[in-house]
């Protein structure tokens, strides 16, 4: 708002943006129910198993209700707000999931990233999750500096490039990936 960036990669919903911003959606991808690798309940096949777990999740105070919804009320799961920890960036999140046996719902091409494919799991549940997506998140009528400008270019021509790879480490995150730019 104040406009020290000049643009935001987000998932903040087009619908849900305040008038001053605009939002290109840039891409969707899967998302997944995951636990660490070797977790106890590894093998759970629905969601309604997962009832006593806590869980750790990335969200604003404004989007809670609606990530309630969608990962768990659309299934008839009524998880007490308790057992919900919210994390305030990603490592936090991997910390609790690893460490202390929580729950998560989060980008799916994450557990094929090298760094995590050895320690976080997907789950097999008959609960699906929606795809999510990713938006280029800018001030209404504000003009991108340069710099902005070739950071977003470059980013979309690799993940052009890299959407089409055939390299089977690729193929496990951009198989879960859909280009909307």
């Amino acid at each position: 708002r104040e406009g020290t960036m000049d643009f935001a990669i987000t998932p903040l919903p087009a619908s849900s943006a305040p008038q001053e911003f605009h939002c290109e959606p840039l891409l969707e991808y899967e998302t997944a129910y995951m636990v660490r690798r070797g977790h106890p309940l590894a093998h759970s096949t629905s969601l309604h198993q997962l009832l006593e777990q806590d869980w750790v999740m990335s969200y604003t105070q404004e989007s809670f209700d609606a990530l309630l919804d969608e990962v768990f009320h659309r299934h008839g799961v009524r998880l007490p707000r308790q057992r919900i920890i919210q994390a305030h960036s990603f490592g936090m999140l991997q910390a609790l999931v690893e460490s202390a046996e929580m729950c998560t719902w989060c980008p799916r091409p994450i557990a094929a990233l090298p760094q995590f494919a050895s320690r976080v799991q997907p789950l097999a549940l008959r609960e699906s999750c929606q795809p999510a997506q990713l938006n280029i998140v800018t001030r209404r009528n504000s003009i991108l500096s340069a710099a902005a400008h070739a950071f977003i270019d470059t980013l979309v021509r690799t993940l052009r490039q890299q959407v089409r790879s055939s390299r089977p480490e690729d193929r496990q995150i951009y198989d879960r990936v859909r280009l909307l730019i």
